[in-house]
């Protein structure tokens, strides 16, 4: 059995009355292919949420990570439900305070001497 060629069809059917879906794909293609409409003056756009984290991989030890789960589990206890509780802004908030440690002290050698340390 060959592979259907939808678009040959498409552009081949002469018939007026076109392929199931023709319609709503050409609807579906006119509206993405319109012109946004400019924001007005004035008005803010909400920055989204995706533009201002990146998805990293990095790998933790096995008893860090039962530690982190553990506090995860404990904060969503105690915080209202709903509140915005999860592993990863558990980390950056870590990361945060260990970075602007770093900053404030000026001694990256410390941390450095650190890593030599736990290798």
């Amino acid at each position: 059995m060959s592979p259907r060629d939808i678009l040959g069809e498409l552009f081949a059917n002469d018939s007026g009355e076109g392929l199931q879906g023709f319609e709503e794909l050409h609807r579906l293609i006119q509206q993405c292919a319109a012109p946004k409409q400019a924001v007005p003056s004035g008005v803010k756009r909400q920055v989204s949420h995706l533009t201002r984290t990146r998805k990293t991989t990095h790998y933790l030890r096995a008893e860090v990570y039962e530690r982190l789960e553990t506090t995860h589990l404990a904060l969503r206890k105690l915080l209202p439900q709903g509140s915005k509780v999860s592993k990863s802004r558990l980390v950056n908030m870590a990361l945060e305070q260990f970075l602007e440690e770093v900053r404030r002290s000026g001694d990256a050698g410390a941390v450095a001497r650190l890593l030599e340390d736990k290798s």
